[in-house]
Parts: structure tokens; C-alpha cells; sequence
């Protein structure tokens, strides 16, 4: 129950606006945060495209189709800073049980 409410209290932080056929994610500045200190450790751009690794966070292919939210692009690539920064928000709560990866060794790009 508790996690559960953890769960809908992180989602409250979080707006998603529709706008036609396109759907924004607005993060608050805390969490954008938290996701550019991984992505600088990461990657060099937010649409990188390889066989294994895609976006701007090095998501594994398949961690993203598990972790994206419904509505988003099918790679990570096509994916835009804010969408990313949403859906490893995603993973740190319900994977990471609320821990965000450890990039404090990271000097980043």
C-alpha cells in the first residue's frame, strides 16, 4: 500500500499534456536533474542509435520497451529529453526501488 502510494505521489510531480498527436512530459527541474547527470555520463547526444544501446541515457533496448510509458516512441532514439527523463523515472521507482544509478565516479563527455 505504502509503495503504492509512493508510486502515485511521484506521478503527481509529473504532468503529461496532449497537444493533437503529440504528448509532452514536463519533469520538475529536480529530477531533469538527476537524469542529465546520468545522460553526461552516458552519452553524448539524447538520439544516439546503436545495435544494442539507444538514447541519450544508454538504454539498453529492451529496458526501454519495458520502462517507457505507453504513447512513446519505440526507441529511445526517437524518444526526446523529456520522455527519456520520464521513463528512467519510470525504472528508478519500479526497478530501482527508488535509487538512481550511481554516476558519482562519472567525470561525463
Amino acid at each position: 500500500m505504502l509503495r503504492k502510494l509512493l508510486f502515485v505521489l511521484l506521478l503527481s510531480n509529473v504532468s503529461v499534456v496532449t497537444a493533437g498527436a503529440a504528448t509532452r512530459y514536463h519533469v520538475p527541474p529536480s529530477v531533469f536533474a538527476k537524469v542529465l547527470r546520468v545522460h553526461n555520463c552516458e552519452e553524448p547526444s539524447w538520439s544516439v542509435r546503436g545495435s544494442k544501446y539507444a538514447g541519450g541515457l544508454g538504454w539498453l533496448l529492451a529496458t526501454w520497451t519495458k520502462y517507457k510509458l505507453p504513447g512513446m516512441p519505440l526507441s529511445a532514439a526517437d524518444a526526446t529529453p523529456e520522455q527519456q527523463a520520464r521513463a528512467m523515472l519510470h525504472f528508478v521507482h519500479v526497478a530501482n526501488h527508488d535509487v538512481w544509478p550511481d554516476q558519482i565516479s562519472c567525470h561525463g563527455y
